[in-house]
């Protein structure tokens, strides 16, 4: 059973049972909705509790169903908090844990909700490129007002039920036993009032309409400045509008048009396949099941003040014992270093070091003498950006270390079989780079060399677990994923630049299509007056640039350096400031039409001053093209 029927004195207790968060999949709604019709039919029975099972009310929709015939089978999520609304009896929500997106519609379609103190509540649609679909933007608007409706629904996040306890959205906050609370409130307060003709639904209740107009003039002030690109935002701000002006069934109407047409977009399609790559990531082909990782609890990162504080701070937040060697000349201080990198950090950023510092410096250990990283389990060797490791040191390091300990290289340009030449361990060294966009570290790139063993794949699969990083593994040659798609990136830009566009107007248009912020070079600084001659479009700056990095993509999966196209996305979504609601490189190409990649990348070809051999469309592009297939 999906959701568990259970009888207490005159309560009928329902517990929605879908590990891991109690999705509202197609058995739950089903055995949700007959244990409602079961209750109503039990004259013994006064009032239903409906929970979750383990440590969540309901996390939502279960992705699991995404596009499956499964997510339209009746009773739909609408169909099912309808038949929750529309019951005889009182239903109470007793809401732990979480209680997201479809899981706070179902909530807010109960008569009554009660939660622990420390639930948490989030309508995270928006990020998926959608909206609530199931009354979230008929029904908040009613309970807590339009303005906290509107910051909740645009931004997705996640607020504790006890925010709310003054709103019609909770209306007890339990302490102790949430199910034996929950049937308390019922016999003091639901079934008193259903014995007197009185079942509150949220539907019924009238939206305040003070400061509205305003509060929805700024929302849409607000997308149009911070997320002009996105279709949804707009969506949700006409549907609580709907809300205050129209009758209930009617803004459910008009909630429902909008989400399915969003549904079927490509930036819905977009996100969804962002979020499909992040599961996937860390599938590795060939890996067997069996394979135990290697025990880690002494990480050392070896580096400059600057660089791998990154992956050091990760680690520490994940409990780990982490020792730092400074190679710089003179001695420089973690605080130092720490400091060193918040400059450089987007102030305030999750992730970035100037965020972690205050919580994880004290759980860095900086070490004078490199003997004292002899017991390390795991050591990383940092390089600057764009540079290869330190041979000599790396020689060092493996003469010094334990024999089964694991040396690996946080570089992106390392060729991981060259390095392990240098070493008596070919076996355990890998490739470990955190690839960084304005967010912070946002993906883990593992790059596997030839010699590289099955237990060093999955002990660095297992480390990106803990410090909860998704993990990208790769064929470390001539670069990893990431540091490929730069170069062809940077080439490009160079191209542009030769034909008249100024740094300016390629960092304005990639910005306007969604990048945050561009991924450019380094040391490439836009010219502080420089005029445009090109005679060329954003649109087409933009189309130029992505051309020429589906192609580098394609290229990565003919030479088996990626294992999957979601792979090549996925690094470049959390890595490199790819706009989201594309999905990534590969995704967009699928999008536009293989075939009309071939077609621009020979036009390209043409036109460009840069090396021909850049606008040669690679083979698998141009044989899934001429198949109609796809890269995945």
């Amino acid at each position: 059973m999906a959701a568990a029927y259970e009888v207490r004195e005159d309560i009928a207790v329902i517990t929605l049972d879908n590990p891991p968060v109690n999705g509202l999949g197609f058995d739950t709604r089903r055995d949700l909705v007959e244990g409602v019709q079961r209750a109503g039919e039990d004259d013994a029975i006064r009032a239903i509790v409906v929970t979750g099972a383990g440590k969540a009310f309901s996390g939502g929709t279960d992705t699991q169903e995404f596009n499956t015939p499964k997510a339209l089978q009746e009773p739909i999520v609408l169909s099912t908090i309808n038949q929750v609304e529309a019951s005889s009896k009182p239903v109470i929500a007793a809401i732990h844990g979480v209680a997201l997106g479809v899981g706070l519609e179902l909530a807010m379609g109960c008569h009554y909700r009660v939660a622990t103190p420390d639930a948490r509540l989030a309508l995270p649609e928006v990020r998926l490129g959608l909206m609530p679909g199931a009354g979230g933007t008929q029904r908040l608007p009613r309970a807590i007002g339009v303005p906290r409706a509107l910051a909740m629904i645009l931004s997705g996040d996640s607020f504790p039920s006890a925010d709310f306890a003054d709103t019609a959205l909770i209306q007890a906050l339990i302490e102790g036993d949430l199910v034996d609370g929950a049937c308390d409130f019922a016999r003091r307060v639901a079934i008193p009032a259903a014995a007197e003709g009185r079942m509150p639904r949220l539907r019924d209740l009238g939206v305040e309409t003070d400061g509205v107009a305003l509060a929805i003039e700024q929302a849409r002030a607000g997308i149009a400045h911070t997320s002009p690109q996105l279709l949804a935002p707009a969506h949700c701000i006409d549907a609580i509008e709907a809300a205050t002006t129209d009758p209930f069934e009617q803004g459910m109407r008009r909630e429902r048009e909008s989400f399915l047409t969003l549904l079927e977009s490509p930036q819905a399609r977009a996100l969804r396949h962002g979020l499909t790559s992040e599961r996937e990531a860390g599938k590795v082909d060939g890996l067997p099941a069996d394979v135990t990782p290697a025990p880690l609890d002494v990480i050392a990162v070896v580096g400059e003040a600057g660089h791998g504080l990154d992956l050091a701070q990760v680690a520490a937040r994940a409990g780990y014992t982490v020792l730092w060697f400074n190679t710089a000349d003179g001695a420089v201080t973690v605080a130092a270093a720490a400091a060193a990198a918040a400059d450089s950090a987007n102030a305030g950023a999750p992730g970035t070091a100037a965020d972690d510092a205050p919580d994880t410096l004290d759980s860095l250990t900086q070490v004078a003498d490199l003997a004292a990283l002899a017991d390390a389990d795991l050591v990383i060797v940092t390089s600057q950006p764009g540079m290869d490791p330190d041979l000599p040191l790396f020689e060092d390091l493996d003469e010094l270390m334990k024999p089964h300990a694991i040396l690996a290289a946080d570089a992106a340009t390392t060729d991981i079989d060259a390095l392990a030449s240098f070493t008596q361990r070919p076996d355990k060294v890998v490739a470990l780079h955190g690839c960084r966009s304005s967010l912070g570290v946002g993906v883990l790139e593992v790059g596997r060399g030839k010699h590289t063993d099955d237990r060093t794949v999955a002990t660095a699969l297992a480390f990106a677990k803990r410090v909860e990083l998704p993990a990208v593994v790769c064929v470390g040659l001539n670069g990893l994923i990431g540091e490929r798609m730069r170069r062809r990136y940077g080439r490009h830009v160079e191209s542009l630049q030769d034909r008249g566009v100024p740094l300016a107007r390629i960092i304005h248009a990639l910005g306007a299509f969604g990048f945050d912020p561009p991924p450019l070079l380094p040391d490439m600084a836009p010219e502080a007056v420089a005029p445009d001659t090109s005679g060329i479009d954003d649109a087409k700056i933009v189309e130029y640039l992505m051309c020429g990095l589906v192609n580098e993509a394609s290229h990565l999966l003919d030479e088996g350096i990626a294992q999957r196209a979601s792979d090549i996305d996925l690094v470049c979504l959390k890595g490199y400031g790819f706009p989201a609601h594309t999905g990534g490189p590969l995704c967009y190409a699928h999008e536009r039409g293989l075939d009309c990649m071939v077609a621009s990348l020979l036009e390209h070809g043409e036109s460009s001053p840069i090396e021909t051999h850049d606008w040669v469309p690679s083979p698998l592009l141009v044989r899934l093209a001429s198949e109609g297939r796809r890269f995945d």
